[in-house]
């Protein structure tokens, strides 16, 4: 919604996607979402081996839900006041990421549980 919004949006004669400091954190969001689809393949690939997916799946729920959080701020924040408005759904997915890292268990439980995978208590 935010690239749509970007390139669609003229400021001093041009899309606002044109400009670096835009387009990097379009390409943030990118590589944030990529790697998030990364690990949970990873984690879906050993449980579809029938391996222990434990710290895996936690690892990919931790990556995800912290990340769906940056890309909705980021996404906020390209948008503009647009995007903090409620006529645009920029601003639900910005308020309904908040749920991910609590729900489901908490991103901080999950890291307990990799901690004792790893050996570290």
């Amino acid at each position: 919604m935010s690239l749509a919004d970007a390139r669609d949006r003229i400021q001093f004669g041009k899309p606002i996607a044109s400009y670096q400091a835009v387009a990097h954190k379009l390409v943030d969001m990118q590589i944030m979402t990529d790697a998030a689809r990364g690990l949970l393949y990873r984690s879906t690939s050993l449980l579809d081996h029938d391996e222990d997916c434990s710290s895996a799946s936690a690892i990919a729920k931790i990556f995800a839900t912290e990340n769906n959080v940056r890309c909705a701020d980021i996404g906020i924040q390209v948008m503009g006041g647009a995007g903090y408005s409620m006529d645009h759904l920029m601003q639900m997915f910005w308020r309904d990421s908040r749920v991910g890292p609590i729900g489901g268990g908490t991103n901080e439980i999950l890291r307990n549980v990799v901690s004792k995978r790893i050996g570290l208590s």
